[in-house]
């Protein structure tokens, strides 16, 4: 989605794009590496966001938490993974 999002855009500012695979932890060590010049990243999600420029927010949108068994009530959403062993319980998706 964000391929198709920007693209435009930086055809009509005349800058070439191309999109390097990685996750985001890896995606963001490029960038203070000065590997990758950019990226689309929320500054609260960063390492160290003094060493980056961040713009006014391009897209926003929500995350989500599922799991297999219902989360409990009376623990705060922060605590929800605390003691979370495998990608399967509970699943965190972005």
């Amino acid at each position: 989605m964000i391929p198709s999002l920007i693209n435009e855009f930086f055809q009509r500012q005349g800058i070439s794009l191309s999109y390097v695979i990685d996750n985001r932890k890896g995606a963001e060590h490029r960038l203070y590496a000065g590997d990758v010049d950019a990226m689309l990243l929320a500054k609260n999600w960063t390492e160290h966001p003094e060493l980056l420029v961040f713009s006014d927010p391009v897209i926003m949108h929500r995350d989500f938490l599922f799991a297999t068994k219902p989360f409990t009530a009376n623990t705060a959403p922060a605590n929800w993974l605390a003691n979370a062993s495998s990608l399967y319980s509970p699943i965190l998706c972005l």
